[in-house]
């Protein structure tokens, strides 16, 4: 069941990321998805975006998920998952 229609928060979330495994800080993900972030933290907006991070990563093939980037707030779409 990993082939479920996203919403429109998830597309968004989806496609500010890159398939080749960039680092994206937390700031621009948010920004794409929601607006200006104003004066919310990295903190703040990670709480925001984690259950769209999680409802992603059930609705995506198994090889493909978000997760944590190498740098300090900021994620990446890894597309060679093997968990």
């Amino acid at each position: 069941m990993r082939n479920k229609i996203l919403s429109e928060h998830q597309q968004k979330t989806l496609t500010s990321l890159r398939p080749d495994n960039t680092d994206i800080d937390i700031a621009v993900i948010y920004t794409r998805v929601y607006g200006d972030p104003g004066t919310l933290s990295a903190r703040d907006m990670q709480m925001k975006l984690a259950p769209v991070f999680r409802a992603i990563n059930n609705k995506l093939k198994k090889t493909n998920r978000i997760e944590p980037g190498e740098l300090k707030r900021t994620y990446r779409l890894n597309t060679n998952y093997k968990g």
